[in-house]
């Protein structure tokens, strides 16, 4: 049973944003629900956060459902979508491009009630689909894992220094802007975790003892694990 998810709303009517959002907290009483309006407020979300799924009006203020679409592909962002549309016409006639799952429903009145269920089956969807198709591992030899741990070290060396700085900068703009800029402490908020990500990975890669490559919808990816002595 789903007890938590990482939501993104994005409805052109805050009424039915927020009717979607009571809902959803009664079938999934653990989860994190963020509304958006727009479709740019949409991809920066998902740019700098970790969502589950993404449930959005065909028709936004800015944008579409298929640009919207086309967008998070581009971005190699792997997220379950559910997109709603008031007619049978908005459903398009080719699937999303490679690595993007959504799913299209009718938009009812009192849509709502049938959200949390059209959660579920689409999320599930989603986990069979990348879970089972893709995340078949390729352990890389030691002499390849050797040169992948080189190539990591070598970029770590030339981006650490700027990043460092960076950081330092960031921290400091998060300190003055804490009580008298929300929205530019909220900006730099991100910088900052985006900045730490970028470390994090290279640091691991740079560092692990265990290298494997995952097929992922969008490519075969490398990933790390750092192995600890047994002294620790």
């Amino acid at each position: 049973m789903i007890n938590k998810l990482h939501v993104l709303i994005a409805l052109d009517n805050n009424y039915h944003a927020v009717m979607a959002a009571k809902e959803l907290k009664e079938k999934f009483p653990g989860s994190v629900i963020e509304n958006q309006q727009t479709g740019s407020s949409v991809l920066k979300s998902m740019m700098y956060k970790d969502f589950d799924i993404v449930i959005m009006d065909h028709q936004l203020s800015d944008t579409n459902s298929s640009n919207l679409l086309r967008s998070i592909c581009t971005n190699k962002i792997m997220i379950a979508v559910i997109v709603l549309v008031e007619k049978k016409s908005d459903i398009p006639l080719q699937k999303p491009e490679r690595g993007c799952l959504a799913e299209y429903y009718l938009k009812k009145k009192d849509f709502q009630y049938d959200l949390p269920e059209l959660v579920e089956k689409t999320y599930r969807k989603f986990q069979n689909s990348f879970e089972k198709k893709y995340q078949e591992e390729i352990i890389i030899d030691s002499s390849n894992a050797e040169i992948v741990n080189l190539a990591a070290g070598t970029l770590s060396h030339e981006i650490n220094n700027p990043l460092m700085t960076i950081l330092g900068i960031v921290e400091l703009i998060i300190e003055d802007s804490k009580n008298s800029n929300p929205d530019l402490y909220e900006k730099a908020q991100m910088i900052q975790e985006s900045a730490v990500r970028i470390h994090s990975s290279l640091s691991n890669l740079a560092n692990g003892s265990r290298l494997s490559l995952r097929e992922t919808v969008t490519g075969r990816i490398i990933e790390s694990q750092v192995e600890e002595s047994p002294d620790n």
